[in-house]
């Protein structure tokens, strides 16, 4: 992880939001999915979400191609009075067309687009953790 990106700041929390997508993009070329892992709390449900995806491409011997995802617009705020230094992120999630070959002969199709999202960043000793992602809000 860059140094950068383990700065508990708000300059910090958006050098890890690059990081991530840096590696999400990663992770979909390489069906990889422990580094990735490690970079999201157990009870994030949008990141298992995330993660459950690629296993199941993964375990039906498929792959993805395209869908190149980028972070734009990305603005961090520090939760107002939290204790535990909670930041939230806010990006558009932008992908390129996607098609993703499950291994059985289907293929699912996703056309390019974008969304906005939204991260909660936990600090922690190595960085960060999100430890939840939403789309649309």
């Amino acid at each position: 992880m860059p140094v950068a990106a383990m700065e508990h700041t708000t300059e910090g929390a958006k050098a890890f939001v690059a990081f991530v997508v840096a590696e999400l993009n990663y992770s979909q070329a390489s069906l990889a999915s422990s580094r990735l892992r490690t970079l999201f709390s157990e009870g994030c449900t949008g990141c298992r979400a995330a993660l459950a995806y690629l296993a199941t491409v993964r375990a039906k011997h498929g792959h993805f191609e395209g869908g190149v995802i980028s972070a734009d617009s990305v603005k961090a705020r520090p939760l107002a009075a939290d204790p535990l230094k909670l930041i939230r992120v806010d990006f558009v999630y932008r992908a390129t067309r996607q098609v993703v070959h499950l291994g059985t002969g289907r293929v699912e199709i996703y056309d390019a687009g974008s969304a906005h999202n939204h991260w909660i960043l936990s600090p922690t000793t190595r960085g960060w953790l999100v430890t939840d992602w939403t789309v649309g809000s």
